[in-house]
């Protein structure tokens, strides 16, 4: 800007257009940009290349482009923010612009950080058959779904299925022998994959009745 025919500078991070005669004429660069230099000649902001964001504006100097963080990525010029990895991928270097893809099927949460977040996919599991049994167990039921492993636990209520009691036919079927249990009701069925503890899949409730003339639907 211009002040008494003297060319004065903007404030740090802020430009003006020529001719501008006044502190009030000096705008600050907009978030994903940056000023590089308080030269008075600056009439333009840079913007902030591939793989950095600026969420703040009146930026001066590139290194307020910050590296994309782990978990997101920055795939275009000027970005106030990454956006965050979906499932089934992830970012484990500062300043990506893409993020990398888990070996298929595993799975992650969204804005994973490093391979070791992919693991096996959380299963599905979507109806038994028959959905009533005896409370004395000994009677065999099975499972359908997606996503299962070789091996598998299954609770039913509170009670653990042994794994000789387990069979697991493929990736979408597993059979097991109901347990016995103290009284009649209904009892949820939990499906684990080893590898995901926490993520059980719930398959439905399973009516374990003192004889077997009542004929019940899977309640999900």
């Amino acid at each position: 800007m211009q002040q008494d025919g003297t060319c004065t500078s903007c404030p740090a991070g802020s430009i003006s257009v020529y001719g501008s005669d006044s502190v009030t004429d000096c705008t600050p660069c907009s978030t994903g940009f940056y000023a590089v230099t308080d030269s008075c000649e600056v009439t333009v902001c840079n913007i902030c290349p591939l793989g950095t964001y600026n969420s703040n504006p009146g930026m001066y100097g590139l290194d307020r482009c910050l590296a994309c963080p782990l978990g997101r990525f920055c795939d275009s010029p000027g970005r106030v923010i990454g956006d965050r990895c979906p499932p089934a991928t992830y970012t484990d270097q500062l300043g990506m612009t893409s993020c990398v893809h888990c070996a298929v099927p595993q799975q992650t949460w969204s804005e994973a950080k490093s391979r070791d977040e992919c693991m096996p996919p959380i299963p599905i599991a979507s109806a038994i058959w028959p959905a009533v049994s005896h409370i004395n167990g000994g009677y065999t039921i099975t499972i359908y779904g997606q996503y299962f492993q070789e091996t598998v636990n299954i609770t039913v209520g509170d009670v653990p299925v042994p794994l000789a009691d387990i069979r697991v036919l493929n990736t979408t079927m597993a059979t097991f022998v109901t347990p016995a249990v103290a009284e009649m009701g209904y009892y949820p069925v939990y499906l684990f994959n080893p590898s995901n503890p926490n993520d059980p899949a719930l398959v439905c409730n399973l009516f374990l009745v003192v004889c077997c003339s009542i004929i019940v639907t899977c309640n999900r």
